[in-house]
C-alpha cells in the first residue's frame, strides 16, 4: 500500500521504477472486477507525497 492510501481512503498501491537518484513512484489502483490497472500518478521519488486532492478517480 502507498503512503497516500490512508488519507485518500482508497486501496492505492505504489511501484518504484528506476535506480538510485533516478527512481520514480508510480501510484496505481487495481480494479479486479474489470481486470484493469489505473495509473493515478507518476512522481519522482525525491518529491513529497501526493495530496489526496491530486489523485484522480478512475472512470466508472
Amino acid at each position: 500500500m502507498a503512503r497516500e492510501a490512508r488519507e485518500a481512503k482508497r486501496e492505492i498501491r505504489c511501484l518504484l521504477f528506476g535506480k538510485r537518484r533516478h527512481a520514480y513512484r508510480i501510484l496505481f489502483e487495481v480494479d479486479e472486477a474489470r481486470n484493469t490497472v489505473w495509473a493515478l500518478h507518476i512522481r519522482h521519488g525525491a518529491l513529497q507525497d501526493v495530496e489526496s486532492t491530486e489523485l484522480g478517480k478512475p472512470e466508472e
